[in-house]
């Protein structure tokens, strides 16, 4: 977008340069060089992109306070359209869960705490094929990292037999990965 308010600087300066002196009989004067405009005009876009990162850094959300989350009693897991971690009344993380329509018949079978991390299980698919999917989540430096990923995965190997989710395999991952970079969709 900076590129293109650039050319069209540079297409305005031309015409005016070239009808003025053109028109008048005159040896055309020097243009503007195109290197003291880009200066001026980046220099602006900075001081645009300062100003707008200054208004908006108060609205980014701060993690409210450091916590001991191997003591399963120091958060709460909270349901509601997503899944967020609660430290007293501050929302300490969020996982965005899959919306309606996104994976058919979607279900967040449970949510439990462990002795020091928690583990999610949620299922999806259909009568030929389905999955069941384990997100294990360990603390660490006071923080919660996806530490192990268990896929179950049923599908049907002959639809004609009548025999349906006949096949099943299991992959297990370890992607070592912190909660604030976990999106679920990913494993699904």
């Amino acid at each position: 977008m900076a590129a293109l308010g650039l050319n069209r600087i540079r297409k305005m300066r031309d015409r005016r340069f070239s009808k003025s002196c053109v028109n008048r009989g005159r040896p055309r004067r020097a243009a503007p060089t195109v290197r003291s405009m880009s200066h001026k005009f980046a220099a602006a876009c900075f001081a645009i992109f300062v100003a707008c990162s200054a208004n908006s850094s108060t609205t980014v959300q701060k993690r409210a306070r450091t916590f001991d989350c191997s003591n399963p009693n120091a958060y709460r897991l909270v349901v509601e359209d997503d899944l967020s971690i609660v430290v007293g009344d501050d929302v300490v993380s969020k996982i965005k869960l899959p919306r309606e329509g996104e994976f058919k018949n979607f279900s967040l079978n449970s949510v439990e705490k462990k002795k020091a991390g928690f583990e999610i299980k949620v299922d999806w698919g259909s009568g030929i094929d389905h999955y069941e999917v384990e997100f294990n989540f360990s603390c660490r430096r006071n923080s919660f990292y996806l530490y192990r990923v268990k896929k179950v995965s049923y599908s049907t190997k002959n639809r004609d037999s009548g025999s349906f989710l006949d096949q099943r395999r299991i992959k297990v991952t370890r992607p070592n990965l912190p909660i604030d970079k976990f999106v679920m969709t990913k494993y699904l």
